[in-house]
This record gives C-alpha cells, sequence and structure tokens, in this order.
C-alpha cells in the first residue's frame, strides 16, 4: 500500500510541473504577442506621424514641385512726348507699367513712321533726325519679367507738326532797264523743301518752281494786270503767300 501511495504521490507531482510549464511557456507566449502587438502599433503611429504632413499638403493640393502662378506685367498707357512733336525733335515714350508680384518689368520698342518700322532701334527713344514735318510715329510695347512676357500694347498715332515757311524777301516794284526780276527768299522752320507759285502776275511773267526767280519783260500793262501773287509751299500744307502791285502803266 505504501509503494502505491508513493507512486501515485510522484504522478502527482510530475504532473504539476508539467502543468507549471505549460502555464510559463504560454504566458510568454501571451507576453511575446502583447509585446509584439504593441510594436507594431508603435510602429504605425510614428509612420502615421511622419506621414501626416504630406498627407495635409496633398489633402490641400500642395507639394513642393507646384509652381506658383505668375501674372503678367502689364502696360497701362504710353504717350509720346514732346507735345506737339515739331521736326528734328527727339521723341520719348513715356510708359506706365504694373507688375502684381512686383517683379522688375523690361520693355521692348518697336518704333513706326508713316507705318515703316525702324530698325535697329528698340530703345525708348526716336532721334530727331528721323523725325520730319508731318511724319506720323507710333511705338509699340511689350513688357516682360523673369517670368513671363506681358501683352504689347500701341501708342496713340501722333502727328508732327508742320510749320509753315515764311517769306523774308521784299520785291521791287519797278523794272530795270526794261526787265524785272526779283529772287524770293523763303526759310521754312522744319527744313523742308519748298516749291513756289505764281499765282496771278501781267502777261509774260514767270516763277522757277524751285529756285524762286521770278522773271519778266516789262511792258505797259493795265492796272488789272498789275497785281502779283507769288505762292511758297512746302509739300505738306504749309504756305506762305506774297502779293505786291507793279508800278507800271500800260501806254494808251
Amino acid at each position: 500500500m505504501i509503494p502505491s501511495h508513493r507512486g501515485r504521490l510522484i504522478g502527482l507531482i510530475l504532473f504539476l510541473l508539467v502543468l507549471i510549464w505549460f502555464s510559463t511557456r504560454d504566458g510568454e507566449e501571451v507576453s511575446d504577442n502583447l509585446h509584439g502587438r504593441g510594436d507594431i502599433q508603435r510602429k504605425a503611429a510614428a509612420s502615421a506621424k511622419i506621414a501626416s504632413p504630406i498627407n495635409e499638403r496633398e489633402r490641400s493640393g500642395f507639394s513642393p514641385s507646384t509652381p506658383i502662378g505668375n501674372n503678367p506685367p502689364v502696360v497701362k498707357s504710353i504717350r509720346l512726348l514732346p507735345i506737339p512733336v515739331s521736326a528734328g525733335e527727339v521723341v520719348r515714350a513715356e510708359v506706365i507699367t504694373e507688375d502684381k508680384d512686383g517683379d522688375f518689368v523690361q520693355l521692348t520698342y518697336e518704333w513706326q513712321v508713316n507705318g515703316k518700322p525702324i530698325s535697329g532701334n528698340d530703345l525708348d527713344t526716336l532721334s530727331g533726325d528721323q523725325v520730319h514735318s508731318a511724319d506720323t510715329i507710333l511705338v509699340f510695347v511689350t513688357p516682360s519679367d523673369p517670368n513671363s512676357k506681358g501683352a504689347t500694347r500701341v501708342s496713340p498715332l501722333t502727328t508732327v507738326l508742320n510749320r509753315s515757311p515764311e517769306i523774308v524777301s521784299l520785291p521791287p516794284s519797278t523794272d530795270e532797264n526794261g526787265k524785272y526780276t526779283y529772287q524770293i527768299v523763303a526759310k521754312d522752320p522744319d527744313l523742308d523743301s519748298l516749291s513756289y507759285i505764281l499765282l496771278k502776275g501781267p502777261p509774260g511773267m514767270e516763277v522757277h518752281p524751285t529756285t524762286g526767280l521770278v522773271q519778266w519783260v516789262a511792258a505797259p500793262v493795265s492796272e488789272s494786270q498789275s497785281h502779283v501773287g507769288l505762292e511758297v509751299n512746302d509739300g505738306k500744307g504749309g504756305k506762305a503767300v506774297q502779293q505786291f502791285t507793279l508800278h507800271i502803266t500800260a501806254t494808251k
């Protein structure tokens, strides 16, 4: 009986030891599993924190590679100075621009005189030797900034002032040795070429169209034929007229 009781006791002890061993092993696995899940959760949370700013930017439509929009510059106004423009004067373009981004604005100029482009001049001025009376002048202006080019704008058409010529000579009223000669002297402030016209005079009187020399073989004339009218014309609408009376009486 005693050996049988001892055997059962030993078996019970062995059973308890096996039970304890299994319990310890299961606990370690549970602990490991719990620790493993914790690590995964912590790593996931850290990844979420790192990814969060990117996700926020993506949700807002922003990324570092997205370019910021540029507003092209605009020409607000152009005017040509001086006012009025006279022949031989330097013409300057006064331009007002706007750039909403505050960028530096560069301007390109293209001049036209009488509808013809002036090559080789992209400055804001037109040389006086290219400015003649009655010319029509305009300029095209194109603005640009470091990122874009704006729309081209054209100035109002400007017509160069045409000043009339002036006759500065005085005509003789009588003939000399049966011949009447008179050299017309005229000045044009715009340096235009002048032409000379006989408006009225006695029969046989002539005036040279380019030199202005008046010639006539004196002869008795009636009072109505003794009136002389001369015109100097610059061909651009400017003119000067001179009138006088010859003191030669027709023989009855």
